[in-house]
């Protein structure tokens, strides 16, 4: 398996020009999920989308609400944008971008993180407060909130191949590799506690589920299959992973989103089985109650891609989040803003 291949099918998606290829098992690891369910009254839900593109399709950070009926632009910029997580507070976002890497505006450019508001205050849609985290000439993305918002977890290339690796949030330090292994490690996403980190990785000839302490300590096999299996998210609870996963569907099948226990005391549970598309990209609600999540054909990454919700507990029907002709993807679910105390 080309790892760097991988990474590039996974990160890389720029003007709609799809950089993927199909893995052996047949699952398209093609993005990121959401990067934490962090326990909380439901607040704005994240999302990527070329909903206002005019001579390109080009890639901008939008919030909505649950009902999709509010939508807030948070950038405005010709690169790609994108794969947003708020912060624990829901008072930030953090993301990747390639709009100051100097391979701009070569699609294939490497991506960095940023920071910035939740909000729009000045209705100028370039990011209040937007400040660069790294600066380096690998690809840095797939970032992801500690709770307490004090440390991010993201995925590098800066070692070589993908790895794990841990920052201050506020940019301040040298990140520190978790990983160190020869596979692909990718989509990192803290535990609500802080203790633990889960991440997808190749290890093991096929992407698994792993978990390991938030130091990079005794990582574990979670998944054990010969499908591939990505895109973890922790309920705000901790006790259960929603995950994607093509493996009651064989090579060419379709892609669903399913539920594990995290002490793996029962078998995972397939939500999607009876939508007829593809599913990814997870993004538990803060109060536990649902699930935000990719639904289209093929990667997804056209005009068919929509988010839809869905009970977390897989009864009833899920509904359209979004419904337009623009590609709609990567959403990230977080807690109401936190007030201030008088």
């Amino acid at each position: 398996m080309n790892t760097i291949a991988l990474m590039r099918m996974n990160l890389l998606r720029s003007s709609h020009v799809v950089a993927a290829a199909i893995l052996a098992a047949g699952l398209l690891v093609a993005a990121t999920p959401a990067r934490a369910a962090f326990p909380g009254a439901n607040g704005p839900i994240a999302l990527v989308s070329d909903r206002d593109s005019t001579t390109a399709l080009n890639d901008e950070i939008y919030l909505t609400d649950e009902q999709g009926s509010s939508v807030v632009r948070l950038t405005s910029h010709p690169a790609t944008d994108t794969q947003p997580a708020i912060s624990p507070n829901g008072k930030q976002v953090a993301f990747a971008s390639r709009r100051d890497t100097p391979e701009f505006p070569n699609p294939e450019g490497d991506l960095e993180l940023y920071v910035m508001d939740a909000t729009d205050e000045d209705g100028d849609h370039n990011g209040d407060h937007l400040r660069r985290l790294t600066d380096n000439a690998a690809t840095d993305s797939a970032p992801a909130w500690s709770p307490g918002g004090r440390k991010l977890a993201f995925a590098s290339t800066r070692d070589g191949n993908s790895e794990i690796y841990v920052m201050d949030a506020d940019g301040a330090g040298t990140p520190m590799n978790l990983t160190n292994h020869p596979g692909s490690d990718q989509l990192p996403v803290f535990s609500p506690d802080g203790t633990r980190l889960a991440f997808t990785t190749s290890r093991d000839g096929n992407f698994e589920l792993y978990v390991m302490g938030a130091d990079g300590s005794a990582p574990t096999n979670l998944t054990r299959h010969p499908a591939n299996d990505a895109w973890p998210e922790f309920s705000p609870d901790g006790t259960r992973l929603a995950f994607g996963s093509n493996r009651e569907a064989g090579v060419a099948g379709d892609i669903d989103i399913w539920v594990m226990n995290v002490d793996g005391a029962a078998p995972p549970v397939n939500l999607t089985d009876a939508m007829v598309t593809n599913e990814r990209w997870p993004a538990w609600s803060p109060d536990g109650t649902k699930l935000a999540f990719w639904s289209g054909i093929g990667n997804g990454l056209g005009s068919d891609g929509e988010l839809y919700v869905m009970n977390a507990d897989g009864t009833g029907t899920p509904t359209n989040l979004t419904n337009n002709q623009a590609s709609d993807v990567y959403p990230d679910w977080g807690p109401a803003p936190a007030k201030k105390s008088r």
